[in-house]
């Protein structure tokens, strides 16, 4: 990882997450953008969230929290 990170959030729904763990069983119960964003949160500030149109995807400008 890096000081900067951008990362694109896809939720559960969305069709492309859908076609990847559609064959699977549902092991994923913290797959949401809350624990997403927690995952990041003792590491890195959250800069900049950019929702992007036409879907619930998200773009977070990550940065390097002081340790």
């Amino acid at each position: 990882l890096g000081e900067t990170l951008l990362i694109e959030w896809v939720p559960k729904h969305d069709p492309k997450v859908a076609l990847l763990l559609g064959t699977r069983p549902d092991t994923f119960p913290d797959y949401h953008e809350e624990a997403f964003v927690e995952a990041f949160r003792p590491h890195f500030d959250i800069e900049r969230v950019t929702r992007l149109p036409g879907n619930d995807r998200a773009l977070y400008l990550l940065r390097g929290a002081p340790q």
